[in-house]
């Protein structure tokens, strides 16, 4: 096999090599912005669970009123 013969085969190689970096390289930044997404819509949620969770202890707070002032606990 001649020296030019090799070299060409070693940079089609090397491209090959280069091309799947690259298509990896797209992949990654495809996961990446699944991922932020996915936070984002996490962080919604969390969001939602924080406001769901100050309402119950207010209802909490209500009822525990309520039942004070009809006498309805043995506070």
């Amino acid at each position: 096999m001649s020296e030019e013969n090799l070299s060409n085969l070693m940079l089609e190689q090397f491209r090959l090599i280069r091309k799947q970096i690259d298509d990896l390289r797209d992949e990654v930044r495809g996961y990446k912005a699944e991922m932020i997404a996915m936070r984002h819509v996490q962080r919604g949620f969390d969001i939602r669970q924080e406001h769901h969770t100050e309402d119950l202890v207010s209802l909490h707070v209500r009822v525990d009123r309520i039942e004070r002032r009809l006498a309805l606990t043995d506070k």
